[in-house]
């Protein structure tokens, strides 16, 4: 199994509030686990854990013995748990996007260009050009629009 580091795990544990050291909810295998299964990414990874504990919580239901009555409050962990998994996904998504900006390189432009499956641009550099012809002249000026 790959080795998850040790700031992608504290990382993890600190998005899903595991950061008590004496009673953690999660061995660093565990989120190891996590981080594998869902591409070695600490969001994935984290939201995953968030979904482990809301299963965890999944039972817990208010419990009364005589006059007292216990219930899990406003907000249930079932329920916190749930959309933290949900914030933790959509980090998940925008943190990890790159853009990509094609023709910096020469050789990379120049193997683009020669892949026969590539998809032609849809404009040109003389994209914003047009040509007028003047009804005085047999020439064509070239003009850039604006």
């Amino acid at each position: 199994m790959a080795i998850c580091s040790a700031s992608n795990l504290r990382l993890m544990r600190l998005l899903i509030g595991d950061t008590n050291t004496t009673d953690q909810s999660f061995t660093d295998a565990d989120l190891t686990l996590f981080w594998v299964e869902n591409g070695r990414n600490v969001y994935y990874g984290a939201a995953m854990a968030a979904e482990m504990l809301m299963a965890l919580y999944a039972n817990e239901q208010s419990v009364t013995i005589g006059d007292v009555s216990v219930s899990p409050g406003v907000e249930s962990p079932t329920v916190a748990y749930a959309n933290l998994a949900k914030k933790l996904r959509n980090m998940g998504h925008t943190r990890t996007v790159a853009p990509f900006a094609g023709g910096i390189s020469r050789s990379a432009k120049q193997t683009e260009e020669q892949d026969g499956d590539r998809v032609e641009p849809a404009f040109t550099r003389d994209t914003h050009e047009y040509i007028v012809t003047s009804p005085n002249m047999d020439t064509q000026d070239r003009y850039p629009n604006g």
